[in-house]
C-alpha cells in the first residue's frame, strides 16, 4: 500500500495534536491529592535510601570483609530504625506496617548486641536484609 503526499500529511497533523496533547496533559496542575502522593512518595524514597545505606555498610563490612565494627553497626541499626518510624508516620494506609515489623525486631535485635559489642549482633544482618528482600519481593515483584 502506497502513502500519498496528503495521506502524508494527515499522519504527520495527527502526529503533532497527539504530541500537543500529551505535552498539556502532563502540563496540567496536579490536584493537592495528587501533590500529597507524590510528596510522600518522594519521602518514602529517600527513608528507604537511607536504609540502603546501612544494608551496602552491613553487607560489605560482615559477608565481604568479615569485620565487626558494632560501632557501625550500632549506626547502621539506629538509621534503619529511624527509616522506620519515618515510614510508619508516612504510610498513612498502614500498606507498609507487616514488612516494617519483619524489620523491626532484627534492627532492634542488632542495635541491642552493638551496645553491647557483642557477637551476637552477627547474627541479624541476613535478618535485615531478607526482611528487605521480602518486602521488595512482595511490592515490586523482584
Amino acid at each position: 500500500m502506497r502513502i500519498d503526499g496528503s495521506q502524508k500529511k494527515l499522519m504527520f497533523f495527527c502526529l503533532i495534536i497527539g504530541f500537543f496533547a500529551a505535552t498539556l496533559a502532563q502540563a496540567k496542575p496536579l490536584s493537592s491529592k495528587q501533590q500529597k502522593n507524590l510528596v510522600n512518595q518522594e519521602s518514602l524514597r529517600d527513608q528507604m535510601s537511607k536504609m540502603i545505606i546501612s544494608l551496602a555498610d552491613l553487607d560489605i563490612l560482615v559477608n565481604r570483609d568479615k569485620v565487626q565494627d558494632y560501632e557501625i553497626f550500632q549506626e547502621d541499626a539506629e538509621r534503619i530504625l529511624a527509616a522506620i518510624k519515618k515510614i510508619r508516620e508516612l504510610d498513612k494506609d498502614k500498606v507498609f506496617e507487616p514488612f516494617l515489623k519483619d524489620l523491626e525486631k532484627p534492627t532492634e535485635n542488632l542495635l541491642k548486641y552493638s551496645v553491647q559489642k557483642s557477637e551476637k549482633a552477627l547474627r541479624y544482618p541476613e535478618e535485615i536484609f531478607n526482611a528487605c528482600f521480602r518486602c521488595h519481593q512482595a511490592k515490586r515483584g523482584y
